[in-house]
């Protein structure tokens, strides 16, 4: 039997089909088994560069704060102290440079945690040749070693401005009391008393010089600048240190002297119109105060 030669070409077609189709299946299985693998080498090739980039990091991050903990280890070094007042100022920047030290210790503690990381198997066998173990260590002691010799200069710095202020603040007391003590001895007359009414006069004399000195000092020019200011001084006024700090033989001439009298009755008038005035003073720097903090609380709420 023999088949129209249509079918024949047909048949033919078919079978080129089915062959150029396996052919297609083999080549598709070939592609897929390839692209498969190139895959998973695409991913392993992004791991090993997200752990060359954070190891690269952690090594830039170190060198960033080893330049910091170098830079701020010699501004600690500074110890020119001239007077109390530049040791206060300093004392304040101290304080300041302190908060500013605890508050990198983070930056610290994160890289630390990353040298961790990066010591740990799973990165070992990303690329042994690429991750330095060995400088990953001693980087992390390094950095540890420099911010605590940082620490412990920042607590030489903190002893020597205490000190510093003490002597300074002593040899400030020493001038004042040099002072007054030649003020005082600048004051003491040179001429003695020939008889009891001309000792009588000189002890007048030196009373009233006295009461003059107190008056001065009642008037002086200090004024309060907070609350605490004004306590302090009202303090002072309430136990009378002013008064009680009499003339050790003034009760010898008081009643011989009436202008005495008179004075110190001034000087009560003074104190009680001081304190009148600290009072009013106390409440103008209580109300500041109390609205400052009305203001700041009004105003936290809205941040919110």
């Amino acid at each position: 039997m023999h088949l129209p030669l249509q079918l024949v070409s047909v048949y033919e077609k078919l079978k080129q089909i089915s062959a150029l189709g396996n052919r297609i299946l083999s080549r598709t299985s070939i592609i897929n088994d390839r692209y498969a693998a190139n895959r998973q080498l695409a991913v392993e090739m992004n791991d090993k560069l997200q752990e060359s980039l954070k190891y690269f990091q952690f090594i830039q991050d170190c060198d960033n704060l080893k330049e910091w903990l170098d830079m701020k280890t010699l501004q600690a070094q500074d110890a020119t102290y001239r007077d109390t007042a530049n040791i206060h100022t300093k004392y304040l920047h101290h304080q300041k440079f302190q908060a500013e030290i605890n508050s990198n210790k983070e930056r610290l503690l994160s890289l630390k945690q990353n040298a961790e990381q990066l010591k740990s198997e799973n990165y070992q066998q990303i690329d042994k040749n690429l991750i330095d173990q060995p400088q990953i260590a001693e980087l992390k002691d390094s950095l540890n070693e420099s911010y605590q010799d940082l620490l412990e200069l920042i607590e030489t710095r903190l002893l020597s401005l205490k000190t510093s202020w003490k002597l300074h603040k002593f040899l400030h007391d020493c001038k004042e009391i040099l002072l007054t003590m030649e003020e005082h001895t600048n004051s003491v007359p040179d001429e003695i008393g020939r008889d009891q009414q001309s000792v009588q006069q000189l002890l007048s004399r030196d009373l009233q010089l006295w009461m003059n000195g107190i008056i001065r000092h009642m008037n002086n020019s200090d004024k309060p600048h907070d609350v605490s200011g004004v306590d302090l001084l009202m303090n002072n006024h309430q136990s009378k240190d002013l008064i009680n700090r009499q003339h050790v033989r003034s009760s010898e001439v008081k009643e011989k002297c009436i202008q005495l009298s008179m004075l110190r009755d001034n000087v009560d008038d003074t104190w009680k119109e001081r304190w009148k005035y600290m009072q009013l003073i106390l409440g103008v720097y209580q109300l500041a105060r109390d609205a400052a903090i009305a203001e700041t609380w009004l105003i936290a709420p809205e941040s919110y």
